[in-house]
């Protein structure tokens, strides 16, 4: 990458699972800010997310209070119907994430947390 604006770094999604290989991920973040977000500390233990079952953005949103600590990542919809929506994956055990597209954008899922 050529962009300064932008961070690299390899990503455990499961800090529960030993034999998880990491995963690469690219962030529109500069290495210092990315250091700041991993260094705050969350000022809460659960959030509430408004995900919609079945990922099907038609039906209405169900509320689902999680620990903070499951929160693995997040990333936006990349969708033409919704600018609005991420998709949330969770720690749900030591050998399984779980996916919800969740009615919040990126902003608003971390604001949750700050």
């Amino acid at each position: 990458m050529t962009d300064t604006n932008y961070s690299s770094l390899y990503y455990f999604d499961n800090p529960f699972d030993r034999q998880e290989s990491s995963g690469y991920m690219e962030v529109y973040l500069t290495v210092a800010q990315l250091k700041t977000q991993m260094d705050t500390t969350p000022t809460k233990t659960y959030m509430t997310l408004p995900y919609y079952p079945s990922m099907d953005s038609t039906k209405a949103t169900v509320d689902r209070t999680i620990p903070i600590d499951n929160f693995a990542f997040a990333v936006a919809v990349a969708d033409s119907r919704s600018s609005t929506d991420s998709i949330v994956y969770l720690v749900d055990s030591a050998w399984r994430l779980k996916r919800y597209r969740v009615a919040l954008t990126l902003a608003q899922l971390l604001a949750l947390v700050a």
